[in-house]
């Protein structure tokens, strides 16, 4: 597994770009089912940057990662 420091870490464009389109798309489900969540775009600009820096996620909600960040690497524990 790759090492990982976030003190220099800094959002490149690609991965900003792939967090804003991700975070409207579920922005606009939420609307549609009527549900609200306050704090939803800073997952999608880690996601994202993850994803465009072919980093691998640990997380408890893969299928919410998977809708949206496809190609990210992911891993969780058996529930």
């Amino acid at each position: 597994m790759q090492e990982f420091s976030a003190e220099n870490f800094s959002l490149s464009i690609r991965g900003r770009a792939q967090s804003g389109k991700a975070s409207a798309i579920c922005t606009m489900k939420r609307q549609i089912r009527a549900r609200s969540r306050i704090g939803v775009l800073p997952d999608f600009f880690i996601n994202a940057q993850a994803a465009v820096s072919q980093l691998t996620l640990l997380t408890r909600d893969v299928g919410r990662y998977r809708t949206y960040f496809p190609s990210l690497a992911l891993i969780s524990a058996p529930t």
